[in-house]
């Protein structure tokens, strides 16, 4: 069985999806004619790649949203079902980071890191997984950095939340071994 016949139909999550990586990913799979939900906070880049996506025989849908505010995530997730049904693929790519001294870098701002490289990734798993683990079907994907295994100065709670996003996954990974 091809590739595009195993992907063919099947929906995809992908967070961060109006540019660099995500926006790679939404691109690639746009060509094996699956349903792709866009997640990120532009609305005017989200539909540049959703107009390609469609492009390439593929549908996706915008999900305009700020991965800080956990309730958007979760409405994203009701649009995503509501158009698509249960999602394939959770694609966790979405990330932030601001390097600096710690003192020099605002309480905020790494709590924004925090929401949305650790709490935006969590809420969207304990959102999607009951119905993965209902049809015994799904694939939750993190895309992660070098960030989440190594400590850096200057970058303390991206590191942080690298680490802890690296953690849940792992615990979660040996509670669903069997």
């Amino acid at each position: 069985m091809s590739a595009k016949e195993k992907l063919q139909g099947k929906t995809a999550l992908i967070t961060g999806a109006s540019e660099g990586v995500g926006r790679a990913i939404a691109e690639a799979l746009s060509h094996y004619d699956m349903r792709l939900g866009l997640i990120a906070r532009s609305q005017k880049k989200l539909a540049e790649v959703a107009e390609n996506v469609n492009r390439n025989g593929s549908v996706a849908t915008i999900l305009k949203t700020d991965l800080r505010i956990e309730s958007e995530v979760k409405g994203a997730v009701e649009k995503f079902n509501t158009k698509f049904g249960v999602v394939n693929f959770l694609i966790n790519n979405a990330g932030i980071g601001f390097r600096g001294r710690w003192g020099d870098i605002s309480l905020e701002s790494e709590l924004e890191t925090m929401a949305v490289n650790y709490a935006a990734p969590v809420t969207l798993i304990h959102s999607l997984l009951p119905d993965m683990l209902k049809t015994n079907a799904g694939h939750i994907i993190n895309i992660n950095t070098i960030g989440g295994l190594y400590a850096a100065p200057y970058n303390g709670a991206y590191c942080a939340s690298k680490w802890a996003l690296l953690a849940y996954v792992e615990s979660l990974a040996y509670e669903l071994e069997n």
